[in-house]
């Protein structure tokens, strides 16, 4: 019972500082990504502190909290999309022994994520902007490379909990 209540008490704390992170982005005009990949690390150290155990519970409810709260509904999104779910499945992919396999599966991950993004943007909202034949290759590839930037620090961020934060919290 100590347990449960313990697992409850951290993923409350862990959706409440995700939800602040993610109506945040709602509100200001830059640092929105920022923001969303701060709120990412919640359920990691979710996945952390409990083997795995809760983590899709706090992203569902960061998500239709996010939702209810945020102003911005449309901008909550990458959250839903990407960022709160990316902490889960690199978990699942990075207990695959293969290191370039799990390049390869967060890659297809985050370009189907990307590629599903930029089509309904560009259907719905940008149907009359027409990009050069060049700039769709070199956007995902940029994007390509962004990510994997983002996959390093998201790796170093936990590194720095278990090593640093963990050991002082049992």
């Amino acid at each position: 019972m100590k347990q449960n209540a313990k697992k409850t008490t951290v993923a409350a704390i862990l959706a409440a500082m995700s939800v602040i992170c993610i109506v945040f982005a709602g509100l200001t005009p830059f640092m929105k990504l920022s923001l969303y990949a701060l709120a990412s690390f919640f359920p990691a150290i979710m996945i952390i502190e409990f083997r795995g155990k809760g983590a899709v519970g706090l992203y569902a409810a960061t998500s239709i909290l996010g939702l209810i709260l945020s102003m911005n509904k449309l901008g909550i999104l990458p959250y839903i999309m990407f960022f709160g779910l990316y902490g889960i499945l690199k978990y699942y992919i990075e207990k695959i022994e293969n290191a370039f396999l799990q390049l390869i599966l967060k890659g297809i991950f985050f370009a189907g994520v990307f590629a599903a993004a930029f089509f309904l943007l560009n259907e719905f909202f940008f149907a009359e902007i027409s990009l050069p034949d060049v700039g769709t290759p070199l956007l995902f590839g940029g994007a390509i490379i962004f990510f994997y930037f983002y996959d390093a620090l998201f790796s170093a961020v936990v590194y720095f909990y278990l090593n640093q934060i963990h050991p002082h919290i049992k």
